[in-house]
């Protein structure tokens, strides 16, 4: 069986059983197309002038519950690419469900929480509008983003507070694509293809425009750093490399998990590995350690400072100068000059913010 037939299956699955299985595929977008303000013509005044602000799109393509695709936008570059990302992205997306039908332009800026696991089980399946127990992940062969102890431990921890039952994250080998994800990125495009995108609400809207059956985008402000939250907590993940697929349950009320070397194979070891230390490791008995749920959650904020805030603060104060210049041609009391004016005084808070 290859990874591409297992991805589909775990697809049948949870169209055909919701309440049971749900499958998702996270993947990063290529963001040379999707900086701000993305213009539809050459400026003078703008050539050769630093940077426009660089903007990261990650895609999550859901089958079963929840919104049938969501995107999570970000300020390229303020954050690692790391497995700090991808746990916040994930869980975000596992709280959509939630809000859904809710405002999705705003950027006010939300609590850290929200990325995390709560504190009690009953309360995160209240929140999470009652998960199916059987969960599947589709995630890019990347040791540095994807393929690593965070992100396997954060998928032990869905599993430790009862948000699923049962958690299976598989691995495309490295060279193949991703289709459907693929795809739902070439219509972010197509959508942006030709359009002057002034903002980042603008370049949400247009990603909430770019498929009939609507994503879910969001602006991404904060990405909890779950590394360090968990880091005293976990034991060496060994051979994490090599296996196509882990699986994460609770086995005589221990957390396990378990890999498979090719799909379809046997899962090994028979009885699992615990990613989480021991309470005495000098015990035979293995009642594993995971992180408190009640830990103040910690977070790396987008406000500190850009690799390439000069450039990218030359290019914004050029665009809001490119702006005026507009404006003094245009009838200051027509609906254009109301728009010109509100997208100026945006980016002027921004930099205003950014300093």
């Amino acid at each position: 069986m290859s990874g591409r037939t297992t991805y589909y299956s775990h697809n049948l699955l949870a169209t055909s059983e919701p309440h049971l299985f749900k499958s998702a595929i996270h993947d990063g977008m290529d963001s040379n197309k999707t900086s701000v303000p993305k213009l539809t013509n050459n400026i003078k005044a703008l050539a050769g002038v630093g940077m426009p602000l660089p903007v990261k799109i990650a895609g999550i393509l859901n089958r079963g519950s929840g919104p049938p695709s969501c995107a999570h936008v970000c300020i390229g570059g303020l954050w690692s690419s790391d497995p700090n990302f991808t746990i916040s992205s994930v869980a975000k997306s596992l709280n959509n469900k939630v809000i859904f039908e809710k405002t999705f332009l705003s950027l006010k800026k939300q609590h850290a929480q929200e990325f995390l696991i709560s504190r009690e089980t009953s309360g995160e399946q209240g929140s999470f509008n009652k998960l199916p127990s059987t969960f599947y992940i589709q995630l890019e062969n990347s040791g540095k983003d994807n393929k690593n102890w965070a992100v396997m431990a954060f998928l032990s921890e869905l599993v430790v507070r009862g948000v699923f039952k049962v958690v299976i994250a598989s691995f495309l080998i490295v060279g193949h694509t991703h289709e459907d994800v693929d795809a739902f990125f070439s219509k972010i495009n197509r959508a942006l293809s030709g359009k002057h995108v002034s903002s980042i609400p603008q370049l949400l809207a247009e990603v909430y425009g770019a498929e009939e059956k609507r994503s879910l985008p969001r602006f991404i402000i904060e990405v909890v750093d779950y590394k360090s939250h968990a880091k005293p907590y976990h034991q060496s993940f060994k051979g994490i490399r090599g296996p196509v697929a882990f699986k994460f349950t609770m086995l005589d009320n221990r957390p396990i998990y378990q890999y498979q070397w090719t799909y379809g194979g046997p899962w090994l070891p028979t009885f699992g590995n615990s990613i989480w230390k021991r309470k005495d490791p000098k015990s035979s008995a293995d009642f594993s350690v995971i992180p408190p749920p009640n830990r103040e959650p910690l977070y790396a904020g987008m406000f500190g400072r850009h690799a390439n805030s000069e450039e990218i603060s030359t290019y914004l104060k050029a665009y809001v100068k490119h702006i005026e210049s507009i404006q003094m041609k245009t009838d200051p009391t027509s609906d254009l000059y109301s728009g010109d004016q509100a997208i100026k005084d945006y980016w002027k808070n921004i930099l205003k913010f950014s300093r």
